[in-house]
């Protein structure tokens, strides 16, 4: 498979400060604590600032410390923009996030999910299928037999890349989960798969999308569908945690019960409260990020080990 990398934006510098100098850091706050509680008497706004210091200090630490890299690499024959995120550690298994109809590679729950998960020590990929974003390919091409060709593309160019391990995980949101169910069916190489607000079918999607004033996808798009029916796969997919919002306004949270109840075990589902089709409250999104990175760690990067 070809590939290209096309440049690299390193967030670390040549020197990092050694792990007992953030200790030293850590423990001048404490002090401090210490010193200012008699005159707060305990207070615990204080307490919670002091921690919240130290939060944002581990999450800056953390993108100071991770690099990544935007790359571009060949689906038959049109180029494919992704963005990698790499870890510290050394031949890290990595995780393959695909985007929904109306979304890209920089969704910023993607960018979110990338760092979260180099900061845990796995690479992850993100890449904007044909004819999205900054890849190349017309709307035409946005179909889901394309959509599976472009991501075995990725899987592909991960399995060349110099460094990464061999754990490979899907995640996908939407269309994204849809797709990356469909592929984690039909390769073995896929050992773990997490999809967010994914429907098991998309036979009310022409519908669905002009009630709601949003673009439909091309006629080829649904000329293609009927190929493409995800229940009966779901037996070969295993090692898979079903993540969705209970007022999910595009996906009814039924959706999510069927795809668990047809997948293979081990799997588990999460139904997030009060959550919305694209997790847009924060601790919302947050908690689906959360759960994604500890079901990575448990079935790829823990059976690496």
């Amino acid at each position: 498979m070809e590939h290209l990398n096309l440049h690299v934006r390193c967030c670390r510098p040549k020197t990092f400060p050694p792990d007992h100098l953030l200790r030293l850091v850590w423990e001048g706050f404490l002090l401090l604590r210490q010193s200012l509680w008699w005159e707060t008497r305990g207070d615990g706004r204080f307490d919670r600032w002091i921690i919240g210091i130290y939060l944002e200090f581990g999450i800056l630490i953390g993108r100071y410390k991770m690099r990544t890299e935007k790359v571009s690499f060949q689906s038959e024959g049109y180029s494919i923009s992704g963005v990698l995120h790499l870890p510290e550690k050394e031949t890290p298994p990595c995780i393959i996030a695909s985007h929904g109809l109306l979304s890209s590679k920089d969704s910023e729950k993607y960018i979110a999910l990338g760092e979260r998960i180099s900061r845990e020590g796995m690479a992850m990929l993100r890449f904007d299928f044909r004819g999205i974003g900054e890849s190349g390919g017309s709307e035409e091409d946005n179909t889901i037999s394309k959509k599976v060709d472009d991501l075995s593309a990725a899987i592909d160019f991960i399995r060349s890349y110099p460094g990464l391990g061999g754990g490979i995980g899907l995640i996908g949101s939407s269309l994204g989960g849809f797709v990356s169910l469909i592929k984690a069916s039909m390769d073995k190489r896929i050992k773990a798969t997490v999809v967010w607000a994914t429907p098991h079918h998309l036979d009310d999607l022409k519908t669905k999308e002009r009630d709601q004033g949003t673009p439909l996808p091309p006629e080829a798009f649904f000329e293609d569908l009927p190929r493409h029916r995800l229940l009966p796969l779901l037996n070969k997919v295993s090692n898979c945690m079903v993540i969705h919002g209970e007022k999910d306004e595009l996906v009814p949270v039924e959706q999510a019960w069927e795809i668990f109840y047809h997948l293979a075990e081990p799997k588990r589902i999460h139904v997030i409260e009060e959550a919305n089709h694209r997790l847009t409250d924060p601790a919302h999104r947050q908690r689906a990020i959360e759960l994604s990175v500890a079901w990575f760690k448990k079935y790829l990067w823990m059976g690496k080990l």
